[in-house]
């Protein structure tokens, strides 16, 4: 299996966010959200994590779109509740940069892991 580097992941990581940050910033109000809208914090990092984590373990380094709905459902979360998260949060650059520093540091505390073919 070929492993993708963490940086690089990380980088399309924070490019995808920024693409959100982008769109959302054009939306006005954080797109009409409430916070009772939007997922907790700690929903967010764990489900991303392990979407990254889950994608990065695959051969092409894509989740399948029923893989990514499990890895979503066991965090009681989908797809809408993360974009929600990221466009609600999307102006606060110091959360969003304090968020994606923690995302990485956790995703290279289980580099290790995904790189041991035993626990696949």
């Amino acid at each position: 299996m070929q492993t993708i580097p963490l940086r690089t992941s990380h980088a399309r990581s924070f490019l995808f966010i920024s693409l959100a940050v982008s769109l959302s910033a054009c939306g006005g109000d954080a797109a009409g959200l409430d916070e009772d809208d939007v997922i907790d914090r700690e929903v967010f990092i764990a489900a991303y994590v392990d979407l990254r984590a889950a994608a990065l373990s695959t051969d092409d380094g894509k989740l399948t779109d029923e893989a990514r709905v499990e890895v979503l459902s066991r965090h009681g979360a989908s797809e809408a509740d993360v974009l929600n998260f990221a466009e609600y949060h999307a102006r606060n650059l110091p959360f969003m940069r304090v968020l994606w520093d923690e995302i990485e540091v956790l995703l290279e505390a289980k580099q290790p892991m995904m790189d041991d073919p035993g626990d696949r």
